[in-house]
């Protein structure tokens, strides 16, 4: 597991592409393979060592994994996976485009947010 302070939580199929879109950055990829129960240590890893944690999924974002990971305490969360609205019927890599899973759009959510934490800790 790399040094890094930055969680990327994978769940399902989707691993491959948050692996592809980020395994050049400095960051823990996990893929969960399992979401319930939800393993302890791991919950406790994450408690000890995360600062940021970034959660896909190709499930609903409502009543999905996420929800478990915002009860940690005192992380910075972003989560990307299925919005509570239809999804048009098209190709598996058009609709993981339209909900922003796409190996492209995950690596520039994650560098466009990375680039503002750095920017906001040069501030502080």
């Amino acid at each position: 597991m790399a040094d890094s302070r930055i969680y990327a939580l994978a769940v399902g199929t989707i691993s491959q592409n948050v692996y592809d879109a980020l395994k050049d950055y400095d960051v823990n990829i996990i893929g969960v393979r399992s979401v319930k129960p939800l393993n302890e240590y791991f919950l406790e890893i994450l408690e000890q060592r995360a600062e940021y944690i970034f959660v896909y999924e190709e499930g609903s974002l409502k009543g999905g994994f996420n929800e478990e990971i915002f009860k940690l305490r005192n992380k910075k969360i972003y989560s990307f996976g299925v919005k509570d609205e239809f999804v048009s019927h098209a190709t598996r890599e058009e609709q993981l485009d339209e909900c922003d899973l796409s190996i492209k759009a995950i690596k520039e959510n994650f560098e466009k947010i990375i680039s503002k934490v750095k920017t906001q800790s040069s501030y502080e």
